[in-house]
């Protein structure tokens, strides 16, 4: 029990004496609770109101005990809903609420009701809960090491210090991929991941704690093309087994990735590439050559592929079928093979001759994970395939398994055809696998205008600086085959078909193209067919080589190209020195006769278009003998200003012109140069590097002697984001510095700025105080930030950056050091300190003095489901005086078998989101409760948490439009905290005159509706009805009824629901038990009934109150108009209730909630007295005043306080 409560009204002793004489050990005959009005005849229906008496006082201490309503009076003691400032759930428009959780529109708490709550176990072990409300992210860790955070424009990496990047992909730590990827712990119980193993032999594997090995991994693919195995790591749910730990038989491992899903490239077009009249001319279709479409799935039963064009199909998806439920296969399969059967050949593929093999690498909602993709290439390699076609794609990486599973599969001899993907029109857009150096990768254009698609992605590639794509096809508005039943939607017009747009449409296009190629020409390998692609494209005039590669394919000119320019794609990449680049360009000439060609080269800013540069070819024309070659040098002079440069190289002859791309990217390196503070080492500091630049991720560089280096990406402003240690205090480091051009960026940790707290009052007051977490934030924008979370650490300073444009955080959790040992995650402690101060700009060293008459102090009790229930609990801060809303609110703490806490709150910089939760949400999912406090200096509240029976709230808003908000389970305390578990079963629905105009049953809990003219007499009802599968208030359904035309249109609301016997495991004893009432607004008629167990139906409604089997009026006793206090037998196990009201307008409320309290087990101490008991079992003066205050706030009942009284006095054990 905690004793640090304050009772108002002068000494314990002389208010003890007083309340002796109310209560009735003196004088029982005045005895009266708080807020009790004169004890009426017992009624079922309550109609009217009582009036509420004043309780006597005695000698010059009075004590005011004040009716619920009535607000609080000077020197009173509470009622129970009063509080300290007369709380209560405010609606649409109420303003500003004291401090307590808001609805929609006053703050920060509505918001917070409606939070997606998501949780995402690292594969270090470590898990995060996201929190998205709004625009607002936050992450909250539960871990037991120290942790970083960093914000990018490309997602939030969350890690353990000390993470070894060089063999886990930071894709596995950025959490909001994992999200996305569909990868929390309410979605996932494994993380699917590659495990490329060393060739070498020598490597060791990755570290965790020291251990190395993958404990958990169950592979469930062999990768051999990359030398990978595919599979998962399972989540540990044993804390105390780590996700990573030895695993002496696991062969040892040169990269961990993230087996991430790929996506489809979607954002009379044959003849605009010269297919049907190379098909007619030439008498080709594609014959004998076998095309793997890695896609999801194709239907072998729409008459354009029905055939005998499917030969040979595979399912490497989990969905176990080879039909193309999407749609995407089908269609893609057609252009390349289709035989237009259902169009009367108006829809002809570019190759209908050639062998499909339905190659399944997609499921049914168009994602496929890497390790598919790549086990799809390699049965096609492995299956005789000839060309691999693949429409698919992700935001590129530096080191993609998939990307090298496509070279592996092009030095086998199989053409790979890629879309380059839909991120266009920005430079360094092409996805992976399109970045793959072998890859034929095809960007779109518009074949009506010539025009390149603006969706179609540009390179150069990110990173390397390849050109890419290779050419471009038509992929705008192309129409092809439909799968019957698919996803996708066919045309109304011509039910076998649809239109699409995208690269996805562009590269089967180009793969039907070199299936001619290969029918003609069936000896040219895959770099033959890529050149000669190229050589042959006819460029559409007015775009760079990273917008068309060389232009858009000619099937014509591909079968028979008479020359070919080997090496069509000259990878120079980044040049980063003056000087002078050559390259050797071979040009073959495939005809029987001699040709002279002109060589002419131009080099352009890929960015203005212009002309630029001194580069040259050493000779302008060039004989090439019949069957032979010839070599051209080409000389680039490199020495231009910074930027990606854009070159073609043409060789003209007769009627044709044979072109060649090549482009490089004049960077520059910039250095990163860090100086430590003092004596300390940056040895092995993780700097990560932001380019300001459209489509370029982050780069992850680890400092080596002092500095960094990187490739500039561009001209423009660079972030440079890095943390450390101030080996001198063991304070965390947290730097960010933002340059535009740079060639040298500093980080000098000893011009940071210092940090400290002055907690000498605490010390004063407690004696020594443990840090049980501290945690540092640096950011600027919504983009860029730095966190740093430690727990059990000895120091209270961090440095920042010093700079006017930053804002910095620094957040306290503390504990007096003779409560908390400073070594474990359990807060079984009476006192919590929970400190964060923020300041807008680093102008300086701070040092933040705790001032102990400042803080604000909150007494918590919680609630648990039942006697054995763990809960955890995390305060999240909502700052108030910098450009970010969110800081991080740190670790979750256990709160053992602790029912009551007092927690101290710095106001001045932050408001406070209380979450409670069990820590086993992965196996059962129970409630959060979240709880918004605004604390002000000084101020005193009480609050409780996961207080049973749960009821509902309601918001309302009448005019033109209807307007409601619903909150389907909040719990008893006085700020009523919501119930916001993301697996509750809830359904919200609304009906206007008995007719439903909205439904849903998804947990949403906004809905608007247009009313138009409504006539007086409307009615309007709104029913909440919500399960959880916790073992208490395991369905709450509650409607609302109001009618238009009276003073008041907005229904009443439960607004307490309490069993006043009820401990803090939510136990009641058998027997008689008093429930009390409290509506929101005054009630005509007031029913409670009850009834023993999960009753069958629901009693009350909307439409009034029917008393079926099972169910018992109560007998009630009206307390004021808007409070009653009914009588309720305790009979079983569980014991639900429900309440129904109707105000003067006729406004009705009814809630039911189904196992509302528990009867206590035959093994757990049945007497409530015990909790307030000392470790002798008497009840000493601290655990009387514990239950005075706890009766002022309505949490235990009068007649519970009179014997606590009595033991105090008679001194006799109690348990």
């Amino acid at each position: 029990m905690s004793r640090t409560k304050a009772l108002s009204g002068g000494s314990g002793v002389v208010v003890l004496v007083t309340l002796v004489a109310v209560f009735g050990v003196v004088a029982p005959a005045v005895a009266a609770g708080p807020a009790q009005g004169t004890e009426g005849s017992s009624v079922a229906t309550v109609s009217g109101t009582d009036a509420v008496p004043d309780a006597g006082s005695v000698g010059s201490e009075p004590v005011t005990p004040a009716g619920p309503g009535t607000g609080p009076s000077a020197g009173a003691v509470a009622g129970p809903g009063d509080g300290v400032s007369d709380r209560k759930f405010p609606g649409p428009g109420n303003g500003v609420n004291d401090g307590e959780f808001a609805g929609p529109g006053d703050g920060p708490g509505g918001g917070m009701a409606n939070a997606n709550v998501s949780n995402v176990t690292l594969v270090s072990g470590q898990r995060v809960t996201v929190i998205q409300s709004g625009n607002e992210t936050s992450y909250v860790v539960d871990a037991d090491v120290e942790m970083r955070k960093v914000e990018t424009p490309r997602g939030t990496y969350v890690y353990p210090a000390g993470t070894d990047f060089s063999t886990f992909d930071p894709s596995l730590f950025n959490v909001d991929l994992l999200v996305d990827q569909g990868l929390t712990d309410e979605e996932s119980g494994a993380i699917p991941v590659i495990v490329e193993r060393d060739r070498s032999g020598g490597a060791v594997g990755p570290q965790r704690a020291g251990a190395g090995g993958l404990a958990g991994f169950e592979a469930d693919r062999t990768l051999e093309s990359v030398g990978a195995v595919a599979g998962t790591i399972d989540k540990a749910t044993d804390e105390s087994t780590p996700t990573l730990s030895t695993q002496t038989s696991a062969p040892t491992v040169e990269r961990v990735t993230l087996d991430r899903y790929y996506e489809l490239d979607l954002d009379d077009s044959t003849e605009a590439i010269n297919a049907d009249s190379t098909r007619e001319e030439r008498d080709l279709d594609g014959s004998g050559v076998r095309v793997a479409v890695l896609d999801t799935g194709v239907s072998d039963t729409h008459p354009d592929l029905d055939e005998g064009t499917v030969v040979d199909e595979v399912d490497v998806t989990q969905d176990g079928t080879v039909e193309d439920d999407f749609g995407h296969g089908t269609h893609v399969a057609s252009i390349l093979a289709g035989d237009g059967d259902a169009s009367d050949g108006n829809h002809t593929g570019v190759a209908p001759g050639a062998e499909i093999m339905n190659v399944r690498v997609l499921d049914s909602q168009g994602r496929g994970r890497a390790s598919w993709i790549i086990q799809g290439m390699e049965y096609a390699v492995d299956n005789s395939a000839d060309v691999i076609s693949m429409s698919l794609g992700v935001r590129p990486s530096g080191d993609s398994p998939i990307a090298e599973a496509v070279d592996v599969a092009t030095e086998r001899g199989v053409v790979v055809v890629i879309a380059a993907g839909n991120s266009g029109p920005y430079a360094g857009t092409i996805g992976t696998p399109g970045i793959a150096p072998s890859a034929i990768t095809v960007g779109a254009m518009d074949h009506t205008t010539g025009e390149v698609a603006r969706f179609s992605s540009r390179g150069p590639t990110a990173f390397t600086k390849r050109v890419k794509p290779e050419v471009v096809a038509p992929g705008v508005d192309i129409t092809a085959a439909c799968a019957q039943g698919a996803l996708v939607d066919c045309s109304s017009e011509s039910p076998a078909y649809a239109t699409f747009d995208g690269t996805s449409m562009a590269a089967p296009h180009v793969s039907g193209v070199v299936a001619l190629m290969l029918e003609e020409n069936p000896d040219w390998s895959p770099p033959r067919v890529k050149d000669t692609l190229m050589s042959t494209a006819s460029s559409l005039g007015g775009y760079t080589v990273y917008d068309e590669g060389t232009g858009m394919v000619n099937a014509t000119r591909a079968v028979d190209p008479r020359v070919i320019v080997e090496n069509a794609s000259l990878d120079v990449g980044v040049v980063d020195e003056n000087g002078t680049v050559t390259r050797v360009v071979t040009v073959r000439n495939t005809g029987d006769e001699a040709r002279t060609l002109s060589a002419d080269v131009v080099l352009r800013d890929a960015e203005s278009g212009q002309p630029v540069g001194d580069v040259s070819v050493n000779r302008t024309e060039v004989t090439v003998p019949a069957g032979g070659s010839a070599d051209v040098l080409l000389s680039i002079d490199a020495s231009v200003p910074e930027g990606t440069y854009s070159g073609r190289l043409t060789f003209s002859g007769g009627d044709r012109t044979y072109s060649a791309a090549f482009g490089f990217t004049r960077a520059r390196t910039i250095t990163v140069e860090k100086r430590p503070t003092g004596n300390t080492s940056v040895e092995d500091d993780k700097v990560w590097v932001i380019p300001h630049t459209t489509g370029v991720t982050a780069r992850l560089l680890t400092v080596s002697n002092g500095t960094a280096e990187f490739i500039a990406e561009g001209p423009g402003n660079y972030t440079v984001l890095s943390t450390g240690t101030d080996e001198s205090t063991d304070g965390p480091v947290l730097m960010m510095e933002t340059a535009e051009d740079p060639d040298r960026i500093v980080l000098d940790e000893g011009g940071t700025a210092v940090y400290d707290l002055n907690a000498s009052e605490l010390r004063d007051a407690h004696g020594p105080m443990v840090n049980l977490s501290t945690q540092a934030e640096l950011r600027t924008g919504p983009f860029f930030g730095l966190t740093v979370l430690d727990n059990f650490t000895d120091t209270r300073r961090a440095r920042f950056s010093e700079q006017s444009e930053l804002a910095a955080v620094v957040e306290y959790v503390m504990a007096p050091a003779s409560e908390h040992d400073g070594e474990t995650q359990e807060v079984d402690v009476d006192s919590l300190y929970h400190l964060v101060y923020a300041t807008p700009n680093v102008t300086g060293p701070e040092t933040f003095e705790v001032d102990r008459s400042t803080l604000a102090t909150d007494e918590r009790t919680y609630y648990r489901s039942s006697a054995d229930q763990r809960l955890q609990m995390i305060q999240l801060v909502l700052l108030k005086n910098t450009t970010s809303r969110w800081s991080d609110g740190g670790y979750w703490w256990n709160l053992s078998g602790r029912s009551e806490q007092t927690v101290y709150l710095t106001p001045e910089d932050a408001g406070y989101y209380t979450v409670v939760r069990t820590p086993d949400r992965r196996e059962t999912e129970h409630p959060w409760l979240v709880w918004f406090q605004d604390p002000a200096p000084a101020e005193t509240v009480s609050t409780s948490f996961n207080r049973h029976p749960y009821s509902s709230i309601s918001l309302w808003a009448l005019g033109r439009y209807v307007y409601t908000e619903g909150y389907f389970q909040v719990d008893q305390g006085p700020a009523r905290a919501i119930y916001s578990d993301p697996g509750t079963d809830a359904e919200m629905s609304v009906r206007i005159n008995g007719s439903t105009v909205y439904e849903d049953a998804t947990g949403v809990t906004t809905g608007s509706f247009y009313l138009g003219y409504a006539a007086n007499g409307t009615v309007i009802d709104v029913t909440l009805d919500a399960s959880n599968p916790g073992g208490l208030s395991t369905r709450t359904v509650t409607d609302y009824r109001t009618t238009l035309g009276g003073e008041d249109v907005r229904p009443p609301e439960v607004r307490r629901l309490v069993f006043e016997e009820m401990n803090t495991t939510s136990a009641v004893p058998e027997g008689e038990s008093t429930v009390r009432v409290n509506f929101t607004e005054p009630v005509e008629e007031a029913v409670v009934l009850y009834a023993a167990g999960n009753a069958a139906s629901d009693p009350v409604s909307a439409d009034g109150v029917d008393e079926t089997a099972g169910w018992t009026r109560a007998d009630a006793v009206r307390l004021n108009d808007t409070a009653v206090r009914a009588t309720v037998n305790v009979t079983s196990r569980h014991t639900s209730v429900a309440v129904y009201g109707v105000d003067e307008d006729g406004n009705v409320v009814a809630t039911t909630v189904y196992d509302a309290v528990r009867t206590p087990e035959e093994n757990e101490a049945s007497s409530l007295l015990a909790q307030y008991a000392n470790d002798e079992g008497l009840v000493d003066t601290a655990g009387l005043q514990d239950a005075i205050s706890d009766w002022a706030a309505g949490e235990i009942s009068t007649d519970l306080l009179q014997e606590l009284i009595a033991a105090w006095a008679s001194g006799e054990p109690v348990a």
